[in-house]
């Protein structure tokens, strides 16, 4: 295990990646910024830092980024957002737990929460108590179709770029039994 700490770029956050599995690209931070924006849950300042929240409805915002991998979203939304919880759901479980360690390590414990689970089931499971109550439903799923193109050489890879156990109808299932009436998805893809 070669796991290393990085600094994501947002006040000082720092997140547990192992570089020989799956790492977190540019997309999730796009994401992760988009849906912010587009929940409407924040105002920045010069810095860039949410200072005034303009949320709708709700004064108890609550996220939840399915095949959240190492955690990145929910890292950058807790900065980037006033949301008071935050969840990522990760069926990998070594990705999960270092998801769980990032958010002990940044001091989060108490707002952002994880889940080891399936997409598939997590509404019927530990996620019970969200169906219905989530503003906010991020994605960044597997944009190659179950069958096309070159498969990645890791099981790890293959999971998050590969419809192999998740396809995008799954997580359009699940976010539409998490969300709230008015709540949102956003999804990177293709």
């Amino acid at each position: 295990m070669t796991e290393r700490i990085d600094q994501i770029g947002f006040g000082g956050l720092r997140l547990i990646q192992e570089p020989t599995e799956f790492c977190y690209g540019v997309d999730a931070v796009i994401l992760a910024d988009f849906a912010a924006r587009q929940g409407g849950f924040y105002e920045e300042n010069f810095e860039g830092r949410p200072i005034v929240p303009k949320r709708r409805g709700s004064q108890d915002c609550r996220a939840v980024d399915l095949g959240t991998g190492t955690g990145i979203i929910p890292l950058i939304l807790s900065y980037k957002t006033t949301c008071s919880r935050l969840v990522g759901v990760e069926i990998q479980a070594g990705s999960c737990a270092r998801a769980a360690r990032s958010a002990e390590l940044n001091g989060l414990q108490e707002r952002v929460h994880f889940f080891c689970a399936d997409v598939k089931n997590f509404c019927d499971e530990a996620g019970m108590e969200l169906l219905g109550s989530v503003e906010l439903v991020t994605c960044n799923p597997p944009y190659k179709a179950q069958g096309s193109g070159i498969l990645s050489e890791t099981d790890a890879e293959r999971i998050a770029r590969h419809e192999v156990l998740c396809t995008i109808e799954d997580v359009c299932q699940a976010a539409s039994r998490l969300l709230r009436f008015g709540g949102r998805l956003c999804l990177c893809q293709r």
